[in-house]
């Protein structure tokens, strides 16, 4: 017998699903990332720097993604496994977005 089963992605609770994200864009090109995860060796750091590159369309080398800091960015979901990649990636894009 098969039994299927799924399991959720993140939380039950819909407002601790958010991901965050604050670009800045200097006058010489390059682009500082501020976003809600944090980079434990699952190449968070490296996805959120190809995300602001492709919609910027600004070089990966030109942008530097900025550890995590509650100054910046406040009340961050936790980081797990790719579900970080959905979320941030997704508030990087639409931050990015914004901008272009």
């Amino acid at each position: 017998y098969a039994l299927p089963l799924t399991y959720p992605c993140g939380f039950p609770t819909k407002y601790i699903n958010q991901g965050y994200a604050l670009v800045n864009i200097y006058t010489d090109g390059t682009v500082a990332l501020h976003f809600g995860g944090v980079e434990m060796g699952q190449g968070l750091r490296t996805k959120m720097i190809q995300v602001a590159s492709r919609v910027l369309d600004v070089p990966k080398d030109r942008i530097h993604a900025i550890e995590l800091n509650t100054n910046v960015i406040a009340n961050a979901a936790s980081t797990g496994a790719s579900f970080s990649t959905d979320l941030n990636g997704n508030a990087v894009m639409q931050a990015c977005q914004k901008l272009v």
